[in-house]
């Protein structure tokens, strides 16, 4: 069985194979040989020169692709440093009213009395930030502006009330 099957990929790769060359032989003729090229008819140039500009707007579509998506990125990344940011800004004003809180909460009847309305104003505006800076980091595209103002708007009336409470416990 093995004689046999040699003796056919012998034969086949020796004596079947028609594209092989001898040495000394040379190759049979091509179709189409370099010096004799047939001229490209008009029709045959026409479409060369749309293929070439059909190609040249592919490339044009994939550059401006790649560079929506570098700008994307970089917006998308900026927001998020601004994300961070606020929430940074915010968890300290926290910290404030916290302490601010328990100093409350050790001061005398009289000044607890009128810092207790207070805290709870500002405990709601504490959560009205919360909610607002969570809305900033899920907005996406134009309502990503109005998010960040809403944002700003709201740190900047919640450290006023922050600093009020503070000069009211002082």
């Amino acid at each position: 069985m093995r004689a046999a099957l040699f003796a056919l990929i012998f034969t086949t790769t020796s004596f079947g194979c028609a594209s092989r060359t001898e040495p000394g032989e040379t190759a049979p003729p091509s179709t189409a040989s370099a010096g004799t090229e047939r001229p490209r008819t008009e029709n045959e140039q026409m479409q060369d020169k749309l293929t070439e500009a059909e190609s040249a707007r592919g490339e044009a579509k994939t550059k401006a692709l790649i560079e929506k998506e570098a700008a994307d990125l970089e917006l998308a990344n900026t927001r998020k440093v601004i994300h961070d940011k606020v929430q940074s800004d915010f968890d300290a004003s926290a910290r404030r009213f916290n302490g601010l809180k328990e100093k409350a909460g050790k001061a005398t009847a009289a000044k607890k009395q009128k810092t207790t309305q207070t805290i709870a104003d500002i405990a709601k505006q504490e959560a009205a930030v919360m909610a607002s800076i969570a809305k900033l980091r899920d907005a996406t595209g134009p309502d990503w502006e109005g998010a960040k103002t809403e944002v700003d708007a709201g740190m900047v009336a919640y450290d006023k009330s922050i600093g009020a409470l503070e000069t009211r416990l002082l």
